[in-house]
């Protein structure tokens, strides 16, 4: 999932474990659809978004990507709404996918 101000883009809900190429196949297949004017991607130093092709593929899309320094969660946007999102799931007892329906992030 992607924030652009108060906006979540491209939520996709999957089971297991994220790596290379989910990021690469959700940037290509649900990011690249939502970004309609060139961006600037911001993300953080997760293994799976320094390994990937991420950078090339939003380049050739016209996009820029700036990644963030090292342990800055602070700086990424995105990470206050994961908490968020994880605080009205253990209180509704609803699991991710249902939660992210019920809030009409998902269609």
């Amino acid at each position: 999932m992607a924030q652009r101000r108060d906006e979540w883009l491209a939520p996709v809900v999957f089971n297991g474990s994220c790596n290379t190429a989910l990021v690469n196949t959700w940037i290509k297949d649900f990011l690249l659809k939502e970004l309609k004017n060139p961006s600037v991607i911001v993300m953080d130093n997760a293994r799976f978004h320094k390994k990937s092709d991420i950078r090339n593929i939003l380049e050739k899309a016209g996009h820029l990507l700036l990644p963030l320094p090292k342990y800055s969660p602070d700086f990424n946007p995105i990470e206050h709404s994961f908490a968020l999102l994880k605080k009205r799931r253990q209180f509704s007892g609803k699991n991710i996918e249902k939660l992210l329906m019920s809030q009409n992030y998902l269609e």
